[in-house]
C-alpha cells in the first residue's frame, strides 16, 4: 500500500504510515533466514526498534 509523501497531522492527531519494502541481497550484506532488527530514526529522533524475522531467501 502507497502512502502520500507528504502528511499533516493537527497537534494531538496520530498519523499511522506504512510501506512493505523488498529485503535483497547485496555485495556487502546476505539475507539469510533468522532474527534481525530494524531502528528507525526521522529528523534526528530514534523510534523503538522493531525485530523481524526473515523466513526464507
Amino acid at each position: 500500500m502507497a502512502f502520500p509523501r507528504r502528511a499533516t497531522a493537527e497537534p494531538g492527531q496520530e498519523l499511522k504510515l506504512a510501506e512493505a519494502h523488498p529485503l535483497r541481497s547485496t555485495a556487502r550484506w546476505k539475507v539469510s533466514p533468522g532474527s534481525y532488527s530494524l531502528a528507525l530514526q526521522v529528523n534526528g529522533r530514534r523510534f523503538p526498534t522493531v525485530a523481524f524475522t526473515v523466513l526464507d531467501t
